[in-house]
């Protein structure tokens, strides 16, 4: 019959025996056009997230309040635009599934969502204008 601390001797000499085996590591292959794909995602981020054309909004937005205030709303801002960009990056095509939508449809959708946006600025400019 084995004793408790024959039974903790076994496995810690088990333990230590499956600690000192060398497992193989797996090789990471890199694509050869990842970095390619990497630039062209980055500058297409760039295109959607649009710094640039946001600065003013941003300003405008937050012109009364103090420098703390507009601080802890640029990160805010930034946290959940980062969230949801990786949210989506990762399992957007899933989200789309899980509600019926097709990619085909998404991109009709927008191209609706653009014109629509567009003849609503045409006409409201009209107005201005006249």
């Amino acid at each position: 019959m084995a004793t408790l601390s024959s039974v903790i001797n076994n496995n810690i000499i088990i333990l230590a025996s499956i600690s000192s085996l060398t497992l193989p590591l797996p090789v990471v292959m890199i694509p050869h056009d990842f970095f390619e794909n990497l630039i062209k995602s980055t500058i297409a981020l760039f295109v959607v997230i649009d710094p640039v054309g946001s600065v003013p909004l941003f300003i405008a937005l937050t012109q009364k309040m103090n420098k703390n205030e507009r601080n802890a709303v640029s990160k805010i801002a930034v946290i959940t635009a980062a969230a949801l960009l990786t949210i989506f990056a990762i399992a957007g095509s899933q989200i789309l599934t899980i509600f019926g939508i097709t990619i085909n449809s998404f991109m009709v959708a927008g191209g609706v969502l653009l014109i629509h946006t567009f003849f609503t600025r045409s006409v409201n400019n009209h107005i201005l204008v006249n």
